[in-house]
């Protein structure tokens, strides 16, 4: 939350310093105030309001179901981008959000303060009302003329002046007509949020100086007199500003003023250069999209669904059914992965109803060719009884199926619950794909034998999520550990045990080297086993045990 925060405040002050740039190279020395300003204005709410518009592109992977046997519905790459390495760091979020937090409460406190003052001086004032319906309010200080939405307020001797009462209440009445105290809030508004920010501050100047050109080319367009009206310009410049939120007469940018009421009108087209919002929006919104990766896994289609006019392809085609540890030549259906609705077959397989069936496990592609070699290749139907001893069908082959070098397949806990390589709903973080990113991020810790000897690579982690979200069975899928030249770890100390067994002196063990890429291996599941509860995967609505498979990526800085 807090990083977010930090961040938007940031892209906010990129882009208000890019909007601002842009209208001082090419509209700030125009004559068209009334565009100039709402340029201005909209720079301000633009950069306010872009950091949250965020296109997002779609893009469609699929990936082999053995690797990732779960859907993982992630928008979020599952790659560590850049681990710390040994300690990590120490975390500013909290003491920079601390001071961003200080300095708007402390600039909050000042225009609190300032308004107190203008209401307080107002309140005090001797109130007349002009034809027009707007207030003049009639102070003893010698402060200098400004107003405030519909209120004027000048000194008593500018009150009682025949010569300058007139252009003063046309200039402040020009600033009540065009409402520029509501620009003065929002701009005050972003001062206080942005206060670390120079860009800000010029911006904020700007304004008040448009303010000041819209007012005088009012006052000139009634007719007064330029000299006369430019040494009054001259005589208010020494006046003392009663409030910060207050637009006057004052201001320290006469010059400027003058010179902009010199200054011959601008060309017709030049109001086609404020076309330069359009492009920085584009921009901007072209750097802060984003692009989804959805995961689609191949699956095995199932038999009803493989068509094929000869009887023998279409057999080879279905997958193999195993009951007991027993191959079984017999096709049988399935409504879904875990129920079976053809009861002939369960009679032919010697079961006397579903009742009798422990756990049914569905085996796919790659998985199911390690455990039951090529006999897999079509999917493997697991299926365990209740009996201690089932009878022999007629059809059973008598040998068991021999899998000295495969792994075991997925094993049943106690509660009897199958575990679910694919399920309807996959299991999830508890804070969601980009939170389960950030906890990694933050917690990992590059091992240091890994580290000094410049090992990267990536570790595939497979683990069980259980119903209660607790996570088990951590078991490494590849490690694909090499150095920064690309050099794999394994083919490293293959070289190593080479040049031991010719009676050549290496420089590390074959054991040393295969410790750096298991240390790599070591962390992740460290990392992840700290994680904490996950969200069950479901099917039907109801939670069940499924596995997780999460690839996390080691790379130095």
């Amino acid at each position: 939350m807090l990083t977010d925060l930090i961040m938007y405040d940031l892209k906010v002050a990129a882009l208000t310093a890019v909007f601002y740039l842009f209208y001082m190279l090419l509209l700030s020395r125009e004559t068209m105030h009334k565009l100039n300003r709402i340029v201005l204005l909209s720079g301000i709410v633009l950069s306010a309001v872009l950091p949250f518009c965020v296109i997002t592109f779609h893009k469609t992977v699929v990936v082999d179901s053995t690797l990732t046997p779960t859907t993982v519905d992630a928008d979020v790459d599952t790659t560590l981008p850049a681990t710390e390495v040994l300690e990590q760091s120490f975390d500013w979020t909290i003491p920079l959000a601390a001071i961003l937090l200080i300095g708007v409460i402390v600039r909050c406190l000042f225009l609190i303060r300032s308004y107190r003052q203008l209401t307080k001086m107002v309140r005090g004032g001797e109130m007349h009302i002009l034809p027009t319906g707007t207030k003049v309010c009639i102070v003893d200080e010698p402060v200098a003329p400004f107003s405030w939405m519909k209120t004027i307020v000048m000194s008593r001797a500018d009150w009682n002046s025949e010569t300058t009462l007139s252009p003063i209440l046309s200039h402040e009445e020009a600033h009540v007509r065009h409402r520029h105290s509501y620009d003065i809030m929002v701009v005050e508004l972003l001062t206080a949020l942005q206060w670390f920010n120079p860009v800000v501050w010029f911006l904020r100047q700007e304004l008040r100086i448009l303010h000041e050109y819209e007012a005088d080319a009012d006052v000139l367009s009634k007719g007064f007199n330029e000299s006369q009206y430019v040494h009054l310009l001259m005589q208010k410049a020494m006046g003392i500003q009663a409030c910060v939120l207050a637009n006057g007469i004052h201001t320290p940018k006469t010059k400027k003023r003058i010179i902009m009421m010199l200054k011959s009108k601008s060309n017709r087209h030049a109001w086609l250069r404020a076309l330069y919002v359009v492009p920085v929006v584009l921009v901007s919104l072209a750097v802060s999209a984003k692009t989804f990766i959805h995961y689609e896994y191949e699956t095995t289609p199932e038999p009803e669904m493989q068509a094929s006019k000869n009887p023998e392809s279409e057999k080879k085609q279905e997958p193999i059914i195993v009951v007991d540890g027993k191959i079984i030549d017999i096709p049988i259906k399935f409504k879904e992965k875990t129920s079976i609705e053809d009861e002939e077959a369960l009679r032919a397989l010697n079961i006397k109803s579903k009742e009798d069936i422990e756990s049914v496990v569905v085996l796919q592609s790659k998985s199911a060719v390690e455990l039951y070699g090529e006999k897999g290749k079509n999917g493997v139907i697991e299926i365990k009884t209740k009996k201690k001893e089932a009878s022999k069908p007629s059809n059973v082959s008598e040998e068991p199926v021999s899998t000295p070098m495969a792994p075991e397949p997925p094993k049943v806990e106690a509660d009897d619950d199958p575990v679910f390589e694919i399920c309807e709903e996959a299991p999830r973080y508890k804070d969601g794909e980009g939170g389960l990113m950030q906890f990694i991020a933050k917690n990992i810790r590059y091992p240091k034998e890994a580290a000094e000897h410049g090992i990267e690579g990536r570790v595939i982690v497979k683990f069980i999520v259980n119903k209660d979200g607790s996570c088990s069975n951590f078991k490494i899928l590849t490690n694909t550990a090499h150095d920064t030249s690309g050099d794999p770890v394994v083919t490293q100390a293959c070289k190593a045990e080479l040049d031991q067994q010719q009676g050549i002196e290496t420089e590390y063990t074959p054991e040393e080297i295969r410790g750096w890429s298991k240390s790599l291996e070591t962390e992740a599941i460290r990392v992840l086993k700290l994680a904490g509860k996950w969200e069950p995967g479901k099917q039907r609505g109801k939670a069940v045990r499924a596995y997780f498979v999460l690839p996390v990526t080691f790379r130095l800085q």
